[in-house]
């Protein structure tokens, strides 16, 4: 008899489900259809018979024989029973309803245990639900369901002339198998995931997030809902009736009201609401009030947004100077951050693409405002200021595709990820702020240090990152402070001519800092602005008294810290995101299950250790004696918030010091040469073949990622002049979840709440 795999249990906070039996409430989301439509899905349940045989007796007959090879009246209450009562764990079946509240079943997805690490997958989806995507949604949830019962292989049979079917599996990305027997194809599906099965999963959420985000930031018309007297001027306010065309309503009235506004709003066709109330701490009605959005098919913005400003410029902030126009787009948090921020571009006179103030990010949050700026044009800088980070693996993925295509400056608030700011319902973490560093290291973001950063990056970002750094000065004593402050920068230095023209320009496009600091009694070879002309892109202006320089063509920043100025730029000038291999190498997931099969949670044996270090071609040896060794530990932890956190640092005081690199799994194999080489202490490795250390790392990195129920490992390795050995490796079990799984899903299980209907 096989063993019994280790089963994970569900997030903490979460209505448990990890028993064979329970209900695993942890499985409920909501999702968003290939069209851009809410859906809801949950685990099947008894009470669902009635709405099952709606279901088929509504089906065409050619979609009965597909489901079942043959022509089929009722289903019989034996066949009732049999779908809707299962244990969760070798029987599990799922359903996808228009939300929470409705029963009416619109498709339903099954997978029956039918051998080790096997199961039998079948679906059927309402002939009037077809081409919304909704079976390979319920081939996701159902693998990341599998997934977590310790199952990694799915089998179907599928006849030959079914072609949606056959395309649900073959699209999914995974490793298929398939064989034509009897009239029947047989479909195996490794669930294993795969680069390509990884890329179809982001393609298809950023696809139907970013069409769920149009009623947002591109809706057709706008209303107002509410008296409070703060709202714009000279917008309609709705007067109850239906809406022809995509409309945006923006909300501002008392937060007893907000529901009732929400529903009558999903009723009449809104697509998307923007809610102005200011509200105070969570409580048992947010969870109703996001049940009441997702219930009416609306995006909600809020509660306590500052507002947002949509892609044709119209300005629905509580700052009527800000304009529209540009190509930054802005995404912040609490009204204090907004405030901070959109004061800044005013007196910048910067014009932006859209801003979103996502207040208590109840719905919608950074992510969904990234998905729709993959999609949108307009857009060629990101700014992001975060307050609060709910999915922070979502947001490492989106972050990284994003600054694939476009510079992305971000700035993360001092405890951001550590504490919840009041009324922001998101998990914590108990490990350092520098996690968060790492993540936008890894996306290839710009981590802006201040508010005051983050706009003024996000100006100079507009023509693109900058490949170098010009120096141009109205005085010698100029140029000379700024090349020792540039010390170690790449600079191409350049002194400013006679009546300030400046010859030469740049093999490459570079960010050009003006040094207009004279000393007393200097002459200076021409103004900051006349300078400044000889710059081809953004320019950064160091004067002893600052003043706005206007360059045409160009983007430009005044400051009088010359200091700041090489910060600024040398952040620009950091490498920017770049497609690399995933880490990790070949593996045996199967052996590694085999090794966790009768593991209790807490220290792993040594026998059962040395049996998943085998699984991915890892041996721990024997300590050797002599000296020239250097000790690096690597250590992969499962963080409530993070998910599989991977930290390197060297041995002795270095971590006691603070020196210790951060990544979150999955990782590239550029994450890993960066990881390596990020602590101070990485110039002990200097002259040595990290090549198998990178290995080592990349496959720690790999089983962490691979099995959430391992809550820590930690890898004592250590590297000599011609080799590297792991000389120990300590592995912990422990019962939870993880938050960012295999199946796509909105926001709202991240705040600990299974997302059924409210109590």
């Amino acid at each position: 008899m096989a063993p019994t795999p280790y089963v994970p249990q569900p997030p903490q906070g979460v209505r448990s489900g990890g028993s064979k039996g329970d209900y695993p409430a942890h499985w409920e989301a909501d999702v968003i259809s290939r069209d851009g439509q809410m859906f809801h899905i949950r685990p099947i349940r008894p009470s669902d018979a009635a709405a099952l045989q709606d279901l088929h007796l509504s089906q065409s007959e050619s979609s009965r024989v597909y489901r079942f090879f043959a022509p089929r009246g009722e289903l019989t209450e034996k066949e009732l029973d049999q779908f809707t009562r299962v244990d969760h764990a070798e029987r599990v079946a799922l359903v996808v309803t228009d939300s929470a509240e409705e029963e009416e079943v619109l498709a339903f997805g099954t997978y029956d245990s039918s051998g080790p690490g096997t199961a039998e997958v079948a679906f059927y989806v309402a002939d009037s639900a077809h081409g919304r995507g909704l079976g390979s949604i319920l081939l996701d949830h159902l693998a990341a369901a599998a997934w977590e019962r310790g199952l990694h292989r799915f089998e179907a049979d599928v006849l030959p002339t079914n072609s949606r079917m056959l395309a649900v599996f073959r699209d999914a990305g995974y490793t298929l198998t398939s064989r034509l027997l009897d009239g029947v194809i047989t479909v195996s599906l490794d669930l294993l995931p795969t680069a390509e099965s990884r890329r179809v999963l982001a393609a298809r959420e950023q696809h139907s997030e970013s069409l769920s985000m149009a009623g947002v930031l591109n809706p057709a018309a706008v209303v107002t809902v509410g008296s409070s007297p703060a709202l714009p001027r000279g917008l309609p306010a709705w007067d109850g009736s239906p809406f022809s065309v995509p409309t945006l309503a923006l909300i501002d009235d008392d937060a007893a009201s907000l529901s009732g506004h929400l529903t009558s709003l999903g009723l009449a066709g809104a697509w998307a609401a923007v809610v102005l109330t200011r509200v105070g701490e969570p409580g048992h009605w947010f969870r109703a009030l996001l049940r009441s959005a997702r219930d009416s098919d609306l995006r909600l913005v809020g509660p306590s947004s500052f507002g947002i400003l949509t892609a044709d410029g119209t300005n629905l902030t509580r700052e009527p100077a800000l304009r529209g126009g540009g190509v930054v787009s802005v995404l912040t948090h609490r009204r204090r951050s907004a405030t901070e921020i959109t004061d800044r571009l005013v007196a910048a006179g910067v014009p932006v693409r859209t801003f979103l103030a996502a207040g208590n990010r109840l719905d919608v949050s950074g992510n969904d405002a990234m998905q729709w700026w993959l999609s949108d044009p307009g857009t060629r800088v990101a700014a992001i200021s975060l307050d609060s980070i709910g999915n922070p693996r979502k947001f490492a993925r989106i972050s990284r595709a994003l600054a694939l295509t476009m510079p992305v400056v971000c700035h993360i608030g001092s405890t951001t990820g550590q504490s919840a700011p009041p009324g922001h319902p998101v998990r914590t973490s108990a490990l350092p702020r520098a996690v968060l560093s790492g993540m936008l290291r890894q996306s290839g973001v710009i981590e802006a240090g201040s508010r005051a950063d983050l706009v003024d990056l996000a100006c100079l970002a507009v023509g693109g990152r900058p490949a170098a750094v010009r120096l141009l000065a109205t005085t010698p004593s100029g140029e000379e402070a700024a090349a020792r402050a540039l010390a170690g920068v790449a600079v191409e230095p350049h002194r400013a001519a006679e009546g300030g023209s400046g010859g030469g320009t740049p093999v490459v496009p570079a960010l050009t800092i003006v040094v207009d600091q004279p000393l007393a009694g200097e002459v200076r070879e021409g103004s900051a602005a006349e300078v400044a002309r000889a710059a081809e892109g953004a320019v950064i202006a160091v004067m002893r008294h600052p003043a706005p320089v206007r360059i045409e063509g160009s983007s430009a920043v005044v400051t009088d810290d010359l200091d700041r100025a090489v910060r600024l730029a040398t952040l620009l000038l950091a490498p920017p995101a770049a497609d690399s291999p995933p880490a990790g190498g070949d593996v045996d997931l199967a052996a590694a299950r085999r090794a966790l099969a009768h593991a209790e949670p807490g220290a792993l044996t040594e026998e059962a250790t040395a049996n998943l270090l085998a699984a991915y071609h890892l041996t721990a040896r024997q300590q050797p004696g002599g000296d020239g060794w250097e000790e690096v530990l690597v250590e992969g932890t499962e963080d409530p918030l993070y998910g599989p956190v991977i930290s390197l640092h060297h041995g002795g005081d270095a971590k006691m010091l603070g020196d210790v690199a951060y990544r979150i799994a999955p990782l590239t194999e550029r994450d890993v040469a960066e990881l390596l080489a990020e602590p101070r202490s990485a110039v002990q490795l200097t002259g040595r073949d990290l090549g198998p250390l990178r290995d080592v790392t990349g496959r720690l990195a790999r089983l962490k990622d691979d099995l959430p129920e391992v809550s820590h490992v930690l890898a004592r390795v250590l590297v000599g002049e011609s080799s590297t050995l792991i000389v120990r490796v300590e592995v912990r079990l422990a019962g939870g979840g993880r938050l960012d799984t295999r199946g796509r899903a909105m926001a709202g299980g991240e705040f600990g709440w299974g997302m059924g209907p409210a109590e």
